[in-house]
């Protein structure tokens, strides 16, 4: 296991929980995108989570994006710029009212990456993926609005993590 000291840049910082506002999947696309532009990095889809709440905090004041893995349950927590962050498990803040928790930002997409078990739909005994990965990357002849689950090697799990009916995210596209 690495270096925890390695894994993250700055100081950790005590936040709020907000869930006033409806999900925010702009940060987790855009996030996506950019692990989709790097091949080495292991690969997933936005509609793979869940959004489950946003917390504020830190100095300057930050929005942190809480996105749990449909299938690993793991959290993948993005500001608006699309920095990664860890929560930060602190004793004394457990119970607080309003208390969001605390969160340190990761030095890498990698790391961040690491942390969603990812692998775990790898090797002998894979878990099992509620929502096929991509088979491979399009060409530059596949027309960029083409549907997901058409013609972009995507089979979707209809609604799962969305909120979204099949008739929704049959018009929905992604562009990576």
């Amino acid at each position: 296991m690495p270096d925890r000291r390695r894994l993250f840049t700055g100081t950790s910082f005590r936040t709020t929980l907000d869930l006033r506002n409806g999900p925010e999947w702009g940060p987790l696309q855009r996030f996506a995108a950019t692990v989709w532009a790097r091949q080495e990095l292991r690969q997933f889809h936005p509609d793979e989570f869940m959004y489950m709440a946003a917390v504020h905090g830190g100095h300057p004041p930050v929005t942190v994006h809480l996105y749990k893995h449909i299938d690993t349950r793991r959290y993948l927590n993005l500001d608006d710029a699309g920095h990664a962050y860890a929560y930060q498990f602190i004793a004394s803040e457990v119970g607080r009212p309003g208390s969001g928790g605390h969160y340190r930002r990761y030095r890498s997409v990698v790391d961040a990456l690491d942390r969603l078990d990812l692998q775990a739909f790898e090797g002998d005994t894979p878990l099992f993926r509620s929502f096929r990965r991509r088979s491979g990357r399009r060409s530059a002849s596949t027309d960029s609005t083409t549907p997901l689950g058409r013609g972009d090697g995507i089979v979707l799990t209809p609604g799962v993590g969305t909120g979204r009916t099949v008739r929704q995210m049959e018009t929905d596209t992604w562009r990576p």
